[in-house]
Parts: structure tokens; sequence; C-alpha cells
């Protein structure tokens, strides 16, 4: 991971509205969840990959970031879901058929020619030894020992200075985990962490910056 260049791009991305357009379409394209903005960062964490690196996702949905993280970026992609769509806490939030969001994943892999895989399963059965993850997007399970496992089977795979990123940072749970983590493993620094007013309040949510919150981490590595 190029953490210096990522480091003097990542506010900028953050607060300013450049570039949201683009993000914009892809997000209506793609019937995606997370916020244009949201989009838009992921993208730019991917630029700062380094030749071998991999982009993360758990929790893909319809495949809004995993295509916002391709957009105009050369990166190979690792997403992971297990289209387990059942109670407030599920990566979607609502229920919906998944056969429909297999579909839709599909034909977005296709249309914006997403290089990678998309791997149906629960995170804790996938090994990915291996692989060299320089940016992870967690976007999974919403609930805090689903957020606490995330981090423990991700940990082998990350490169040093590797970049993690979390939504929905409002649902129950998510932010203590993001917080005991980090409470505890001295090797990882918070960046950005940011909670929306309207706590899973949808139509309040989605004019705010991000949809329910976003947490950045950087991960320094084992001594």
């Amino acid at each position: 991971m190029n953490y210096p260049l990522f480091l003097s791009s990542y506010l900028r991305t953050i607060y300013s509205s450049d570039g949201d357009d683009i993000f914009a379409f892809i997000k209506m394209a793609t019937q995606g969840l997370s916020s244009p903005r949201t989009g838009k960062f992921v993208n730019m964490a991917a630029s700062c990959l380094e030749p071998g690196e991999k982009y993360l996702e758990t929790g893909v949905f319809t495949g809004f970031t995993l295509a916002s993280a391709s957009h105009g970026n050369r990166v190979d992609t690792i997403g992971i879901d297990s289209f387990d769509v059942t109670g407030p806490n599920s990566s979607v939030g609502v229920e919906l058929d998944p056969n429909t969001i297999r579909e839709f994943l599909r034909k977005n892999f296709e249309y914006f020619k997403v290089a990678g895989q998309i791997i149906e399963s629960d995170f804790r059965n996938v090994d990915l030894t291996g692989s060299k993850i320089g940016v992870s997007f967690i976007d999974a399970r919403h609930d805090y020992p689903s957020v606490i496992d995330n981090f423990k089977w991700q940990e082998p795979f990350l490169v040093k200075d590797a970049v993690i990123i979390l939504d929905d940072l409002d649902c129950p749970g998510v932010s203590e985990a993001i917080m005991d983590w980090l409470k505890d493993h001295k090797e990882y620094e918070l960046l950005f962490f940011s909670k929306s007013k309207g706590c899973m309040s949808r139509d309040i949510s989605y004019d705010k910056t991000f949809v329910n919150g976003l947490g950045v981490i950087h991960y320094r590595g084992k001594e």
C-alpha cells in the first residue's frame, strides 16, 4: 500500500464533493446502498494499492462499492457475501430475495468490468492464504461479534500499512466493536470516525455525506 499517497488524499476525498457525481451514477446504476462519497473514497484507496495487492470487500450486495473501487483503477478485487439478508443487522438491513441480489451483482460485475472474484460464503470460512490485502472494506453483517470476527479473520492477509474501511457505524454494536478492537490492538490506528445524526433512518442519512457513518483505520503491521 502506498500509504504516503493515501495520506495525502484521504481527507480531501472525505470532505470535498468533487467527483461525487460519477459515483452517484454508479450507485444509481448498481442500485447500491452506500453513499456516492463512500464509493469515491474506496476508489481513491484502491488507487493507492501497490502491484500484487488486492482490494477485499465483505458484504458486497449488488456491487456498488466493488464497481467504485474498480472505476479507472487496475485493481484485483475479492468480494465475499453469504447473501444472508435476514434481520436488521444484515449487510442490507432489509429482507430481500437473495436470488434477486445475486442477479443484480452478476450483471453489475459484467457491466462495470470488475476484475476479480465473488465468493459466496460466510467470510469466516474463506481462506485467503497467499493474498496480499492492501484495502479492506467491511460492510457485512452489522453487529459486534461479526465486526470483531472480521478483524481477526482478515489480519493474516493484510499488508503493512493496509487501510480498513468500515460502513454503517450507526448500527448497534459496530462502533463499540471498532473501539474495543483499537483499544486492544495498538498496531491499528484510527484515521476517521463519523456517525450520522439520523441513526438507521434511510430518508435522513441518505442526505448526509455517508450513509449511517464511516470509519477508516490504518494497519501499521506487526512489530
